[in-house]
C-alpha cells in the first residue's frame, strides 16, 4: 500500500511540475513567520502566479456561492493553479512530496480566503490560502499557512 502511495505521489508531483511549466507560476518570497519546521507548508508561502484570472462566467460555481456584488465580472485563480503552486513550493523549500486538494478556484480578490487539504505517505493536514494582492493587470498574489 504504501508503494502504491508513492508512486501516485510521484506521479501527481510530475503532473503537477509540467502542469507549472505550462502556466508560468511564479513564486515571490514571503515575510511572515512559518508555523513550524515540520510542516509542508513552513517554508516562505507567498505565490505569484503570473497569470490573468479567469471570468467568473467561465468557472462553475460551488453550491452555495454568491456572485460578486453589482454584477461586475471578476476573476479566479484555477483551482489547480493553487495546489500545484503550494505543492511546488513545499517541494522547493521542504523536500517533501505532498498533495494537495482546494475545494474550488480561488476568487481573484483581496482578502479572499480558502482552506485547502494536503497529505503526504506519513502525515496530512490543512492550510489556509489567502490572496494578498491583485495588480492592474490582474496578477494574484497568494500565500499560505499550514492551519491544521
Amino acid at each position: 500500500m504504501k508503494r502504491t502511495s508513492i508512486r501516485l505521489a510521484t506521479a501527481a508531483l510530475g503532473a503537477a511540475l509540467a502542469l507549472s511549466a505550462c502556466t508560468g507560476i511564479t513564486f515571490q518570497p514571503y515575510s511572515g513567520s512559518p508555523s513550524s519546521a515540520s510542516s509542508p507548508a513552513a517554508a516562505p508561502t507567498t505565490r505569484s502566479p503570473s497569470i490573468q484570472p479567469s471570468p467568473e462566467d467561465s468557472a462553475s460555481p460551488e453550491p452555495g456561492e454568491s456572485p460578486s456584488p453589482g454584477g461586475g465580472s471578476r476573476g479566479k485563480v484555477a483551482r489547480i493553479q493553487v495546489e500545484v503552486a503550494i505543492m511546488n513550493e513545499v517541494k522547493d523549500k521542504t523536500g517533501r512530496t505532498v498533495i494537495v486538494d482546494c475545494p474550488a478556484d480561488l476568487d481573484a480578490r483581496v482578502g479572499t480566503k480558502m482552506t485547502c487539504d494536503w497529505r503526504d505517505v506519513d502525515d496530512k493536514g490543512r492550510v489556509e490560502v489567502e490572496v494578498i494582492s491583485v495588480d492592474s493587470t490582474g496578477q494574484v498574489n497568494f500565500r499560505f499557512r499550514t492551519v491544521s
